[in-house]
């Protein structure tokens, strides 16, 4: 098995060996980066404006929801300090 073309045949199988290891590499960092990014880098800066303006809603959500509770919570304050107690409706003296 020693001669010239043993070393030409070991070289080439080599070289080929090395080009697919490359060529694999390649492809799993190309998936990798697919599935991390969802195909192209666009994509990322679009679903950061998308989460930011989501963010927004959500809190002028949160803001309007605290704003009507204050404004209930000072009707109740109101209404309790008219009434001398709980602002609660009593019932007809007929239906005790």
């Amino acid at each position: 098995m020693s001669g010239i073309g043993f070393s030409i045949t070991l070289i080439i199988a080599m070289a080929i060996s090395f080009a697919a290891l490359i060529g694999a590499a390649l492809l799993a960092r190309r998936q990798q980066r697919r599935l991390r990014f969802g195909g192209k880098g666009d994509d990322v800066a679009e679903a950061v404006k998308a989460l930011a303006a989501e963010l927004r809603r959500s809190n002028d959500l949160l803001e309007a929801m605290f704003a009507d509770h204050d404004r209930r919570l000072e009707v109740l304050e109101s209404a309790t300090t008219e009434t001398g107690g709980p602002a609660v409706e009593k019932a007809p003296p007929s239906e005790r």
